[in-house]
């Protein structure tokens, strides 16, 4: 009856559809180059030790971000309706951060596997997050790189 259907309304009120997204909470705020880099392979023109470099990146940056990002999924699925909304917060800065930081680790190792016309190939969304001081940016906002009105270069 009523109490059922009130319920239902409740829950979609809460943040669990945005947590049934799961890992994807990292992967769309803070994407991963080294898998846009490797979606270019034509106009970039990649040698085989690039790709399986870049890959091995990718992968390892997927393997972080998820580790990172799967219990910030798990907290916002089991918080309940009247949530501390600072708490949940919290918890997206604490994984936004240290994904951006891991990903600072991994920024040189790709800045040295493309040559300097390979870079330029590279559209300026790729770029901005092979650069540190864009990704120093990233790291403590909570707007992703698309929605922010200007462009560190």
């Amino acid at each position: 009856g009523t109490t059922a259907s009130n319920s239902r309304l409740n829950r979609s009120r809460s943040p669990r559809p945005m947590a049934r997204a799961g890992k994807s909470l990292g992967s769309s705020t803070i994407p991963n180059p080294m898998m846009l880099i490797l979606q270019q392979p034509d106009s970039l023109k990649l040698t085989r030790k690039q790709a399986d470099s870049l890959s091995a990146l990718s992968r390892a940056f997927t393997q972080k971000a998820d580790a990172l990002w799967t219990p910030v999924a798990k907290y916002l699925e089991s918080i309940p309706d009247g949530y501390d909304k600072s708490a949940a917060y919290a918890q997206y800065v604490t994984a936004r951060e240290q994904t951006v930081d891991y990903l600072v680790t991994l920024v040189p190792a790709v800045n040295q596997l493309l040559t300097k016309a390979q870079k330029r190939r590279l559209p300026l969304q790729i770029l901005n997050f092979l650069d540190s001081r864009v990704l120093k940016f990233m790291r403590s906002s909570s707007a992703g790189i698309e929605t922010s009105p200007f462009i560190i270069r």
